[in-house]
């Protein structure tokens, strides 16, 4: 899934079925991000302080102008490959469903290039703010470090990544997560272990009241929308369109004096003005009728599916300079604290 060719087409299919109420779909909750919207482009000419009013929040009463030496701990880029959304409608004795589903192939040697340019402009842009970045071998020659890493991973790593969840609907997809420079990383991307939190604050004494930086970021190739619920008609659509996902695209600095941590992340979408996506038209490419052995409940399926040309250049060259546009205006907040 991660290294094969990139195909002339990818194909998006959409599969409508009436099902048996019985066959319920349990689901969960929601996040906090602004509704993805593919047409609200980003614009990479724009003033980066000025663009992160729309684009940008913090949490954390942290203070970045009094940290003088910071480490990178943890460092996360993720790229969707595999996505779907299902809704759910129906009355007493039969529901309706619909789902919509379709993915890219990544190419692993094009994603760590993108990893390793967002590390070193990182690094460059702390060391521009005038605060000392600590060598990833000092980091990693200490042994509270080495004891908090005994779980991290090194290499390619697929993950889930959940996402909008209700009664009646679910968005769900895939990922391949890597680090940058081949360093080993934690997939709890975006989880700052509380079980950890006496080794992380034994490191930063070893390392001389250094502060910790975490980094997630993560691109997407649809937006997916999901909707259901009695009798009012099931929905599930993807929307092809490479975008820099809000919500899970942070920096997280922790660090043992008070106060205690800065998270500053992305709260809109950053959506390329150049799609390396077309789509085709629809189109119907089956019906299938099941019943079952009683003939009391009814199955019927329906499959649309449509071509969609990728252009591999030009998605991985949208995600270098957006994540860079991110990281820009990350530090640009991160200025003012």
């Amino acid at each position: 899934m991660i290294s094969r060719a990139v195909p002339a087409a990818l194909t998006l299919l959409i599969t409508v079925a009436a099902m048996p109420a019985s066959n319920a779909i349990t689901l969960g909750s929601g996040g906090d991000a602004r509704t993805i919207d593919l047409g609200q482009t980003f614009d990479l000419q724009a003033d980066r302080a000025a663009a992160a009013k729309t684009y940008v929040v913090t949490a954390g009463s942290g203070q970045f102008a009094k940290m003088k030496r910071v480490a990178i701990l943890n460092f996360c880029t993720q790229f969707m490959y595999s996505k779907s959304a299902v809704g759910a409608s129906g009355g007493s004795s039969i529901s309706y469903a619909q789902k919509s589903e379709g993915g890219i192939p990544l190419d692993v040697a094009r994603m760590t290039a993108v990893a390793d340019g967002l590390y070193d402009q990182l690094e460059a842009s702390l060391r521009a703010a005038g605060v000392e970045v600590v060598p990833y071998e000092t980091l990693q020659a200490q042994p509270a470090f080495q004891k908090y890493a005994r779980n991290f991973v090194t290499g390619p790593q697929e993950v889930d990544v959940g996402g909008k969840q209700d009664k009646n609907s679910a968005v769900s997809g895939r990922a391949v997560v890597i680090s940058a420079k081949g360093r080993p990383f934690s997939t709890d991307c975006r989880v700052q272990n509380p079980g950890q939190t006496g080794d992380r604050i034994q490191l930063s004494y070893q390392l001389k009241d250094v502060y910790l930086l975490s980094v997630n970021t993560l691109v997407d190739f649809a937006a997916a929308k999901a909707k259901g619920g009695a009798f009012s008609g099931a929905r599930a659509d993807l929307d092809y369109g490479e975008f820099v996902v809000p919500g899970d695209t942070q920096y997280h600095f922790t660090g043992i004096m008070q106060p205690l941590y800065v998270n500053v992340w992305l709260k809109q979408a950053v959506v390329p003005a150049a799609s390396p996506f077309a789509v085709g038209q629809m189109r119907r490419t089956g019906v299938e009728h099941e019943s079952s052995i009683t003939g009391s409940q009814a199955m019927t399926t329906a499959t649309s599916t449509a071509d969609v040309g990728f252009d591999a250049d030009l998605y991985y060259s949208n995600a270098a300079s957006h994540l860079g546009a991110v990281n820009d205006m990350f530090l640009a907040v991160l200025k003012t604290l």
